[in-house]
């Protein structure tokens, strides 16, 4: 019987086929960015989860595009995919990854205890041949599962500054948006980099280098990135080290909507040490 490795965010499309075949409890997920009206390629039973409006709250302004949702109204959307205590919980997406990523963290945020990405998304399941359908699954039947919040370290925009005036926040979009503006004194540490050309999560050990490159052996360290949801993929990748950071989820959205914040623009940064 296939058992969870750890903390690691992370499963292989191998590991969730075989839990499947052990008839362990397990929910897929597909992140989507809106209500899917076509019928795409999909793992078989996976369950839509739309991004904008069940991952986060209501967004605009300072709030940043993908705040976080109110607990009771994910807790609702759980219990409707059929999420109880002991479910082992899938997510993906097919492009990517990053939306995945955002739905591990805000489900760990609120304290479900099963929650992984599938490394390689999709591609990495009908690789393998595994079953795929195009239809959605009949719903599932109600779940109970009981949310809190609380159980990753978050951050506002003041504790963002805070961390950036240390040289511990780091920016997690391409260098060329990051050149574009960012927060005074983060450095860009783009969660590209933690990928593999098949989209997978690096090896372990090119990942243990490139994050060391980015992050150095920094402790308390904060990520952000357009929205909150490539630096929660960045986040993960850092949880698969085991090395916790905080996700500031308005992100840059946030900050550059309010006229009071400053902007830095260029490439120069201190480089993790």
């Amino acid at each position: 019987m296939t058992e969870l490795k750890g903390a690691n965010p992370f499963i292989s499309a191998e590991d969730l086929a075989s839990l499947q075949q052990a008839d362990r409890p397990v929910v897929i997920l597909a992140v989507v960015s809106d209500a899917q009206d076509d019928k795409p390629l999909r793992i078989e039973g996976a369950i839509d989860v739309v991004l904008a409006s069940e991952l986060a709250g209501p967004g605009g302004g300072t709030q940043g595009a993908r705040p976080l949702p109110a607990v009771a109204d994910l807790q609702q959307a759980a219990r409707r995919w059929g999420l109880n205590d002991d479910t082992i919980v899938v997510t993906y997406d097919n492009g990517s990854g990053f939306a995945a990523a955002r739905a591990w963290w805000t489900l760990t945020w609120a304290g479900a205890r099963h929650v992984h990405i599938l490394d390689g998304g999709l591609a990495a399941w009908t690789l393998l041949g595994l079953p795929v359908s195009r239809q959605h699954p009949a719903p599932p039947a109600q779940g109970d599962i009981v949310l809190t919040t609380g159980h990753l370290p978050v951050l506002d925009a003041d504790g963002a500054f805070r961390l950036a005036g240390k040289n511990k926040l780091f920016d997690a979009r391409t260098e060329d948006v990051f050149a574009r503006g960012h927060i005074p004194g983060a450095i860009n540490a783009s969660a590209s980099r933690s990928r593999a050309t098949d989209r997978r999560l690096l090896p372990h050990d090119d990942l243990r280098a490139t994050l060391s490159d980015d992050f150095g052996d920094r402790a308390e360290i904060g990520v952000y990135c357009g929205s909150g949801v490539s630096a929660a993929y960045q986040i993960a990748a850092l949880a698969a080290l085991g090395r916790p950071a905080a996700l500031y989820p308005g992100s840059w959205s946030a900050w550059s909507a309010d006229p009071h914040r400053p902007v830095q623009i260029g490439t120069f940064q201190k480089r993790a040490g």
